[in-house]
Formats: structure tokens, sequence, C-alpha cells
């Protein structure tokens, strides 16, 4: 079938292969295409292309590769009206490719379901994706919302979230080159899946970033916080890295820890404090700190620990009991400190001779350059071991 007119679709009504796909059929639009009416979905099924221009005004006008093993290219272009979705569902191995001549644009939803592959090369300015299958993304696009539920998204392109829109990943991956920016206004939304390959994932300044849910990081993957980000679930490292040049609070147990055999750097330039839980959070193999490392609650674990001249660890001395008391920095090798140890009191200045033993390594390099006792007084004396490092009230 050949449109090459006007093609009006007034209701939720379809046209598609109703039993044997052999020979195989097609529908070719190198008109105008157009769902025009019903809140429901209108299907195109057999093998859909487009060179001519397909209009989603409301509803669901969805494209179905039902042909094994091919892909559907498209040159043509998709408009998608706001409250519309134009979705491309196709499985087992069908696919689309939009190429460079195409374009889809409007305020509504682009969406992949039921696991098709597709590309996109040409012109993509969408307000928004929903994202179950492949999709291979060789553009930079900014829609203001983002979902991933499954497959994956990759290619050499980028995606940017701009002020108030979100990117959300309950599941898939995001993968290969693909870069994602959340900026300013913006916020991440991340609670399952994983991000690898080498690309990068940054938070700007004024963006938000929840992690709530069960995350891999992988391969060379830079994630970098320069914004306000919470931490409520473990990230699973088995490549990339972390740099925190902004806020990240650690809300309970949590962990950023290795999985497997490759390093798991975390870099902080910014504040990055266990608020909460009185177990153990584990940051990494190698922790890097040039910023200020706040243990509120519990205990931060690492294999080596660097601080920096410019770096701060602040704790919270409650009582003299550890972890629920005063924080602990627990390190399996080399503790090699410099830089600030900044102390505050919580309830009253502790008796004199009240220890508090916040530092214990493989071995210790280094003293605190400066010392900061708590605004509301008290004073402290650190001593060191080979092997610790401690306050004392006195």
């Amino acid at each position: 079938m050949t449109n090459a007119g006007t093609w009006t679709i007034n209701g939720d009504y379809s046209f598609f292969n109703d039993g044997d796909t052999s020979p195989a059929s097609a529908f070719t639009n190198t008109g105008t295409l157009t769902k025009a009416a019903g809140t429901g979905t209108s299907t195109i099924g057999e093998f859909p292309t487009n060179s001519g221009t397909v209009n989603a005004e409301t509803g669901t006008l969805a494209f179905e590769n039902d042909q094994p093993g091919t892909t559907a290219t498209s040159t043509g272009s998709f408009n998608v009206a706001a409250g519309a979705v134009l979705d491309f569902a196709a499985n087992g191995g069908r696919g689309f490719h939009l190429t460079s001549a195409s374009s889809v644009a409007g305020a509504g939803t682009m969406a992949l379901t039921n696991n098709p592959a597709v590309t996109v090369d040409g012109s993509f300015t969408i307000a928004s994706v929903t994202q179950y299958g492949d999709l291979t993304l060789n553009v930079p696009i900014t829609p203001a919302a983002y979902t991933l539920t499954g497959g994956t998204l990759d290619g050499s392109g980028s995606v940017t979230i701009p002020a108030s829109g979100t990117f959300t990943q309950a599941a898939g991956s995001v993968s290969g080159a693909v870069g994602l920016t959340v900026q300013s206004g913006g916020a991440l939304d991340w609670n399952g899946g994983e991000q690898q390959g080498s690309g990068t994932t940054l938070i700007a300044a004024g963006a938000t970033a929840a992690l709530q849910g069960g995350m891999d990081l992988g391969d060379t993957r830079q994630f970098t916080n320069n914004g306000t980000l919470t931490q409520a679930a473990n990230i699973a490292v088995l490549g990339g890295s972390v740099t925190n040049a902004g806020t990240w609070t650690i809300n309970g147990d949590y962990s950023y820890s290795q999985d497997g055999s490759a390093p798991a750097p975390f870099t902080n330039n910014g504040t990055l404090t266990k608020a909460a839980g009185t177990g153990t959070s584990a940051l990494g193999t190698e922790l890097d700190n040039n910023g200020t490392l706040f243990i509120q609650y519990g205990t931060v674990s690492t294999n080596t620990y660097t601080q920096q001249a410019g770096g701060t660890i602040h704790l919270e001395l409650r009582t003299t009991t550890p972890a629920t008391g005063f924080g602990l920095l627990t390190v399996s090798g080399t503790a090699t400190i410099g830089g600030t140890l900044a102390l505050t009191t919580v309830g009253g200045t502790p008796p004199s001779g009240s220890p508090y033993p916040f530092l214990s390594a493989a071995a210790v390099s280094g003293t605190f350059a400066i010392v900061k006792n708590p605004p509301a007084g008290g004073f402290f004396t650190i001593s060191y071991t080979p092997s610790s490092a401690m306050a004392m009230a006195s």
C-alpha cells in the first residue's frame, strides 16, 4: 500500500496484516498521513516507511514493523502534537532507521515499545521520549523529559536535559559514547539499570540527582556531579569513575563499591556526606579527597584514602560510641592525610579524656595540618599511631 496523497485517520483505526506475512507487504507514505481523531491507538503495521509527512495530532500513532530481521527506513518528517504519541514498535530484531534527511519534532512524545531497534540520524526536536527498546542516537537532542525503562541507549549523539526537565532511568543501559547532561534546574532520577560505555554523565551546577535503586556504573564512563545529589541505594562499579564537585549526600548505609576486578575511583572536590546509617558505606577502591568528607554517622570505608592539602575530614561528635556516637573512616590499605580535621560537638562539650578513635588503616602517612576545634567550645588533641588517628577531649 502506498499513500501519495492525503490520508487522514478519523479515529482509533489501524492498517495492518491480519494473518499471513509471507509474501512480505508494506505501507509506504510519500504524501501526508495524519491521525486526526481518537484518544487510543492507530497502528500502521506491515513494513511502514515514510518519505513524506506523518502527523500525530491526538492519541497514539504506532508504526509497527512486522517483518522479521528487517529495518524500515524513513527520510520524511514526523510531527507530534502536545499530548500525542508517535510509537515505533517491533520485536525480534525488527527495526527502524530515521536517516539524516528525516526529522522528528513537536511538543508530544516519541516512544519505543515492544523492544524495537531504532537508529536516529536526523533532526530530533521532540519534547519527550519514552524508551523500551534499543535506540542508537547519533545526533544531539534536548528533550524536556526522557524515560528509559529497558533496552540500550547508545550511539555518538547526546541527551541534554534542560531546566525543569527530568531524565528517568528505571532499567536498561546508557551506553557507548552517548553523553548525558542534566543542566541547571533539571533532574536525574536514576533508580535502576546501568550507565556504561565511553561517554560521560554530567549533573551540572544547579541540577539535582536522586540515586534510589540498584545501579551499575561500568566501562570507562565518567560520572560527574556538580549539583545536588542524594544517594539512597548501592552503586555497583564494574568500571568507570566518579567525580563530585557539588553536594553528594548518602542517606543510609549505601555504597559505591567495586564489583569485579576494575578499579572504582571516587574523587571528591565538593562536599561528600554520610548523613545516616550506623553501618558502613564503602566508597570505591580509591577515595581522593580535596573537598570535605563529612561523616555524621556510621563508617566510611575504602581501600586507599588520600586527603589533599585542600581537603577536610569533618566529624560530628555526640558520644564516645563508635559509629553511633561519632563517624569512622576505615582504610584497608594506606591512608595519606593532610589538610584539615574539623570537629563539631553535639549535646555539649565532652568531658576531658573522652576518646574518639576516628581513623584506622593498614598504614597512616602524614598528619593534619590544621585542626578546627568545635565552634561551640571544647579543645581536642590529635594523636597518631602507624595505623590510626584519635581525637581526645582535653
